[in-house]
């Protein structure tokens, strides 16, 4: 899989020609709490772009341990965090992915895009030759 320095409309990775097919929104702890929390309209309207393609995820560089244990600098309780991603899956219909650390979640996000590719290029080729 190769890289650009594409400014995306939606999330921080993508596959290049399926840009408004499928994004993901990858975050670290501190990011993610801030985002929620402190910066959550600016994070809402970023949110609002996601839920308009197919397939939009966050990836998180955490697991739900390190939010109980509020392993992330912002001030914001653990609980708010958790209920703010809840929102994102119930009300946003945005699936998040705990990925544990930094390297897992590259890897679900490379593996995710991967999947993506061949999933919605195959599907594209289907729907032209019928």
């Amino acid at each position: 899989m190769c890289s650009s320095d594409l400014k995306l409309e939606a999330g921080d990775y993508s596959v290049l020609g399926l840009e408004d097919v499928v994004c993901v929104e990858r975050k670290n702890l501190d990011d993610l709490a801030k985002s929620l929390i402190t910066d959550r309209e600016r994070f809402l309207k970023a949110v609002r772009r996601m839920e308009e393609l197919p397939l939009a995820v966050v990836v998180v560089e955490g697991s739900l341990e390190d939010i109980a244990q509020k392993r992330f600098s912002c001030g914001a309780h653990p609980e708010a965090v958790i209920g703010a991603l809840l929102s994102l899956i119930i009300d946003h219909h945005i699936p998040v992915i705990l990925a544990g650390d930094r390297p897992h979640a590259r890897w679900v996000t490379q593996r995710l895009l991967e999947m993506a590719a061949e999933r919605y290029t195959n599907q594209t080729h289907k729907e032209e030759s019928q």
